[in-house]
């Protein structure tokens, strides 16, 4: 849903609950759920505020982009490259700190866009 929100795609999401192939946004990530330590899991919010910072600084220019994109789309045609770049770069980096907040992963995510 964030990705056409963020005008990554024309496709609006499927009503489905599984996989589909057609719609061309995907996640795949696999819990683990043996091995986990009630500490490292207290911790992880903490380990977290790092990336809540950088990540709510660059939704803000995310969001600045998207404005700038949307009106150079109404005469374009189409999101510019550097901003679908950026934003779904933000995207990708906030997907992997949420499914790390979230218990989904047990690597701590990378500062890094790509």
């Amino acid at each position: 849903m964030q990705a056409y929100i963020y005008l990554l795609t024309g496709k609006y999401p499927p009503f489905a609950m599984g996989p589909d192939a057609g719609y061309p946004v995907r996640f795949w990530g696999e819990a683990k759920l043996d091995g986990r330590s009630r500490l490292t899991v207290f911790f992880r919010l903490f380990m977290v505020i790092p990336h809540a910072i950088i990540l709510y600084i660059l939704q803000i220019v995310a969001n600045f982009l998207l404005f700038i994109g949307w009106v150079v789309g109404i005469f374009i045609g189409r999101l510019p490259a550097f901003i679908h770049d950026f934003v779904s770069g933000y995207l990708r980096w906030n997907t992997r700190v949420g499914a790390y907040m979230l218990l989904l992963t047990d690597e701590y995510p990378p500062f890094s866009m790509s």
